[in-house]
């Protein structure tokens, strides 16, 4: 799977009810190729309700990030273990792109002085963007420093905004 949310639990139904016996390393979460989290049969993160084991590690993933589950320490009640061959050979997925875009400059720059009366104002983020011109307040404000008094509103779909990515 790929664009996996952050704040994902995970939830694996088996074919029968399963148990984790005592003091088994059950699950470990790999990020990037390694170890991240490593889950036993105590810990509060694993929850089992007959043939469904839910894990939820309690915090975001990573953005843009390669995980995988080994299920190690899981097994049905004459216990007999769910053989997973290789860790990264059965539950893999990657998150999406999980964070706002940045701004990483203006033009005119923050605090310029001298500025044209009629200038071009240039955003630029880290990272390709596209307008969500259905949103209901989508729009520019231009505001004056002292009085915050508006001086012009200028909506996304404009024929003034434009979008360069790239």
């Amino acid at each position: 799977a790929t664009d996996v949310a952050g704040d994902t639990v995970f939830v694996i139904t088996f074919d029968e009810a399963i148990t984790i016996p005592e003091n088994e390393q059950a699950v470990v979460v790999y990020r990037n190729g390694s170890p991240d989290y490593i889950m036993a049969s105590d810990d509060s993160r694993l929850v089992i309700d007959d043939n469904v084991l839910t894990i939820d590690l309690g915090i975001d993933l990573d953005s843009e990030t390669d995980y995988y589950v080994w299920i190690k320490g899981v097994s049905d009640l004459s216990e007999n273990y769910f053989a997973q061959p290789t860790p990264s050979g059965y539950w893999n997925f990657a998150t999406g792109d999980l964070l706002a875009p940045q701004i990483t400059a203006l033009f005119p720059a923050k605090n310029a002085t001298a500025v044209a009366i009629q200038p071009d104002l240039l955003i630029t983020f880290d990272e390709d963007v596209e307008l969500n011109t259905s949103a209901v307040s989508a729009f520019f404000q231009i505001r004056t420093i002292s009085g915050n008094s508006l001086v012009q509103q200028i909506n996304w779909n404009s024929s003034h905004v434009a979008v360069v990515n790239g």
